[in-house]
């Protein structure tokens, strides 16, 4: 009787993120995670009955961790600006550790976007306190209106987006001047802060 390994499923997983990250759910094949898994499709089928539970369970992994530093970091009692910072700096450092999660999200955005959906909702994420304290910053006139939901989508895609877009941006990027990418992505959880910062702060 075969049981449970925590090792080899940790295999499978690290297996499982790479190719959805790459190939996307429809265009991921189980025999082909078998395989990096190093592993027979008849164990990887033992411990995750169909794709759609692999990637469920890759999803999870990926994202659980981000999201739950995320969602303390929102709800923390802190200023705006400083969350601001606070909540850059944990985008990225946990991308780092975790580089497959935008190509991920993208991917399943583009070939298995319900299926993404599903997996969203049930993340444990609540941005209400924080789109509250942004209204309430612009009632004091201490930074200038703008809508909750862009000032949240702008520091995602600020922190997010070179992740995903890495190979352009070195390619075209490092073709005309010295470029360190590592280097670069740690001078964002400064610079990023700033440019929004100042976007929005009312000087007084």
């Amino acid at each position: 009787m075969t049981t449970i390994n925590s090792e080899t499923e940790q295999k499978i997983l690290r297996a499982a993120m790479q190719i959805f990250s790459i190939e996307g759910f429809k265009g991921a094949r189980m025999q082909e995670i078998a395989d990096k898994a190093g592993i027979n499709k008849a164990l990887l089928h033992y411990y995750y009955r169909n794709k759609e539970t692999l990637y469920k369970a890759s999803f999870d992994t990926l994202t659980f961790k981000i999201f739950t530093q995320v969602n303390l970091t929102l709800h923390k009692d802190t200023p705006l600006f400083t969350k601001i910072e606070n909540i850059v700096a944990a985008y990225i450092d946990l991308i780092v550790e975790t580089p497959e999660v935008p190509q991920f999200i993208l991917n399943g955005i583009i070939n298995n976007q319900d299926e993404l959906i599903k997996n969203m909702q049930e993340l444990p994420l609540d941005i209400k306190p924080f789109m509250q304290q942004i209204q309430n910053e612009i009632l004091k006139g201490n930074i200038k209106p703008i809508h909750p939901a862009e000032l949240l989508i702008n520091i995602l895609s600020l922190s997010i987006f070179p992740f995903a877009a890495r190979p352009v941006i070195t390619n075209v990027v490092g073709k005309n001047i010295e470029f360190n990418f590592d280097e670069f992505i740690k001078s964002r959880k400064k610079t990023i802060p700033e440019f929004i910062i100042n976007a929005i702060k009312v000087e007084k």
